[in-house]
C-alpha cells in the first residue's frame, strides 16, 4: 500500500481538484472540500494519516517541489513526490511521508514519524517511528 501517495493524492485534491470524494488509506471514501482561494488553509492534523501518531500537533503541510525537502522548527507534515526525494524533518515533531520514488526520510530533533511507500525507502535513526 502506498500511504504517501494516498496522502499526496488527498492534498492535491484539496488544492487543485474539485469537491467530491477521495479514497483513504483503508480503502474507504471520504468527502473532500474544494479549496477555492490561495488564502485557504488545509489542516495538517486532519490531512495526516492515522499512522502519524503526532498528527494533533502538526501545524503546516509542505509538499516537496524538488529533490530535497527540509522542515523547519515547527511540527510539520512533510510529503515526498513521485521521484526520489530526501526529506529532512527539522526540529519539530514531524510526520515525513515518502512519495512513489525511493526516498531518504531523515528525522531530526524531537519525535518524528517516518512513513515510506512500501519500496526501498531509507530511514535514519532519528525517525522514532518507522513504517515502510
Amino acid at each position: 500500500m502506498i500511504r504517501g501517495a494516498v496522502v499526496l493524492g488527498l492534498l492535491l485534491t484539496f488544492v487543485f481538484g474539485g469537491a467530491g470524494t477521495a479514497r483513504t488509506a483503508n480503502g474507504s471514501f471520504s468527502s473532500v472540500p474544494k479549496v477555492t482561494t490561495a488564502s485557504s488553509t488545509i489542516s495538517a492534523s486532519v490531512l495526516a494519516p492515522a499512522a502519524c501518531t503526532n498528527r494533533a500537533g502538526l501545524t503546516t503541510v509542505t509538499v516537496a517541489s524538488g529533490a530535497t525537502l527540509s522542515g523547519g522548527a515547527a511540527a510539520e507534515l512533510l510529503l515526498g513526490r513521485n521521484t526520489a526525494t530526501t526529506i529532512n524533518g527539522g526540529n519539530g515533531n514531524d510526520c515525513l511521508i515518502g512519495g512513489a520514488g525511493i526516498d531518504a526520510l531523515n528525522g531530526q530533533g524531537n519525535t518524528d514519524v517516518c512513513i515510506g511507500n512500501g519500496s526501498t525507502d531509507t530511514f535514519n535513526a532519528a525517525c522514532e517511528t518507522q513504517i515502510q
